[in-house]
């Protein structure tokens, strides 16, 4: 499940990198590392349909040109 917020993506990036609270309770380094793999790969997505929009490959509502 990818963060909600930038601010919880940032939060969860953290947690998962080490980084711990002084006097928030965190979540378990296990769920943050989960939130921060769904936020890299929500960010793949989003460069990969860019640059395949600047390459003429998809369409403008984000389906592949010819495809099913």
């Amino acid at each position: 499940m990818p963060s909600s917020t930038p601010k919880q993506e940032r939060f969860m990036g953290a947690v998962a990198h080490g980084w711990q609270p002084d006097k928030v309770d965190a979540p378990p380094v296990a769920v943050a590392r989960e939130f921060n793999q769904a936020d890299k790969a929500k960010h793949r997505r989003r460069a990969v349909v860019r640059a395949l929009r600047g390459t003429g490959s998809l369409s403008s509502e984000g389906a592949a040109v010819g495809g099913t």
